[in-house]
């Protein structure tokens, strides 16, 4: 095709090694084909790039929106006029998401995995970040819980939400409450709280403390943490946990670390972790 078109050949080292498959979607890199010569091609390149990956569907990721409701940036491709709405399995569940307006995490697949074999056999569940339902739809379909609130203030996440709760199943067993979890979190009712925000969710401990139960309960607390700084890190998030639980009229909390969870790399020497606290 390079020498067709008349350009150098080795443009062909700047296609990508690496992508993600969601469905009949491809979904490239954001540095995936950017370079100007490329745009020679035109639909003719993703037409190549489906019918080689076996896809009918062609987008290319971008840099998430760095506000707090993170959203997809993405953008397709080919066919002209497709739409971004994909539906993928994993672990028994199917998520449905629009690749253009919502991120799909599939390299948090071990900790979908965790939650799903966690034994919540039936406890009620705060998710503050349920997003599309990651964890959620886990919780509900495989580990056993009997009532989810999900929490998410992203519009266009709440929507794929409830459309995976219809088609799993399990709509029945969860309530998604809309907006900012400090407001719309419920107080008193959760044997187990799910904080899976990154880069962290400390905006949300005190919330999480609230919601559970008199008697207490787990926290998942995820975070990014510097390699080496896990141990000083889980120190800190006890200390504060203590306080905020003696500010809450909590102090009768026992608050101990009861497992550390290395998810993945997020970055050079950052790790996405998750540490169990009862």
């Amino acid at each position: 095709m390079l020498e067709a078109k008349g350009l150098n050949v080795n443009l062909a080292q700047e296609a990508p090694t690496r992508w993600e498959k969601l469905g009949d979607l491809v979904l490239l890199p954001a540095n995936a084909f950017t370079a100007s010569d490329f745009s020679a091609f035109g639909a003719e390149l993703y037409a190549c790039v489906a019918r080689v990956l076996g896809a009918s569907r062609v987008a290319r990721q971008a840099p998430v929106s760095q506000g707090p409701k993170r959203e997809s940036r993405a953008v397709m491709l080919y066919p002209e006029g497709a739409d971004g709405w994909v539906e993928t399995k994993e672990l028994g569940v199917t998520y449905g998401l629009d690749v253009t307006k919502v991120m799909f995490s599939s390299g948090n697949g071990t900790e979908k995995n965790r939650m799903g074999a966690v034994g919540a056999n039936g406890e009620t569940v705060v998710d503050l970040f349920a997003g599309i339902g990651y964890y959620t739809l886990q919780l509900l379909k495989n580990a056993g819980a009997a009532k989810v609130y999900a929490c998410e203030w992203n519009p266009n996440s709440c929507e794929a939400l409830r459309h995976n709760l219809r088609v799993n199943g399990v709509e029945s067993r969860c309530e998604v409450l809309e907006g900012d979890n400090r407001r719309t979190a419920p107080t008193g009712v959760a044997d187990r709280v799910l904080l899976g925000l990154l880069p962290h969710a400390e905006m949300s401990w005190e919330t999480a403390i609230k919601a559970l139960k008199p008697k207490g309960g787990v926290l998942h607390v995820h975070s990014n943490v510097n390699s080496g700084d896990e141990d000083e890190w889980m120190v800190r998030l006890v200390s504060e946990l203590k306080s905020l639980a003696e500010t809450n009229g909590r102090g009768d909390l026992d608050i101990v670390v009861e497992h550390l969870e290395r998810v993945k790399w997020y970055g050079p020497r950052i790790r996405h972790v998750v540490c169990d606290v009862r």
